[in-house]
């Protein structure tokens, strides 16, 4: 951390250095063991590796020698830290309560009534996959990617995402298909409002 000034660090790693303590604050606890151990790493250095490997995609040996471990340790790094990410988002769908408090701070913001959320999508580069279905998730940027759809409340908190579709999937197929979907059109007891996107997602 200290080797790097701020703009190189966010370049390498996509966050600023007040965010990558706090995140390592968060999720220490969950990641270090509670006794040191030959090869354990510390909680700063688990969450560097994983913010490097989310930030360049690369393969994970030339992330091992970035820091100086092997890509075994890598792999297992990126999974632990990021398993705990996901078990702290806690990113789930508004109730309805959620939605109407939701609508009025819309409203104030931009003024525009009964809206929910915003919902949009962007396609995350990979490396080319193996098997028969690569040609799936390569796009007319011609780069393979994962789509992936992010639904978003009025403070930017993320609500619903989406990240399992080859990026030749269409957007409209994939909103069809999702927990989103199902909360405004299923025969439970829908969300009452609006969700802006783009057009690309009526489907045809």
């Amino acid at each position: 951390m200290e080797i790097y000034d701020d703009l190189e660090l966010f370049r390498k790693f996509r966050f600023n250095r007040e965010s990558i303590y706090r995140i390592v604050d968060i999720i220490a606890d969950r990641v270090e063991f509670p006794s040191p151990r030959k090869g354990s790493l510390l909680a700063l250095l688990q969450v560097l590796l994983t913010l490097r490997f989310y930030a360049c995609g690369t393969l994970q040996d030339g992330i091992g020698e970035f820091i100086g471990v092997s890509q075994p340790t890598v792999s297992r790094t990126v999974r632990r830290v990021t398993k705990t990410f996901v078990a702290i988002a806690d990113i789930h769908l508004p109730s309805q309560r959620k939605a109407d408090t939701n609508k009025e701070q819309f409203y104030r913001a931009g003024g525009m009534p009964n809206v929910i959320g915003c919902v949009d999508g962007t396609h995350v580069r990979i490396q080319a996959p193996h098997g028969n279905h690569a040609q799936e998730f390569l796009i007319r940027k011609n780069f393979f990617s994962i789509n992936v759809r992010i639904v978003c409340g009025p403070n930017l908190e993320i609500m619903n995402c989406v990240a399992k579709w080859a990026g030749s999937v269409h957007d409209a197929r994939i909103l069809r298909e999702s927990q989103l979907f199902a909360a405004f059109e299923g025969n439970n007891k829908p969300l009452q409002g609006i969700f802006l996107g783009e057009n690309i997602y009526i489907y045809n």
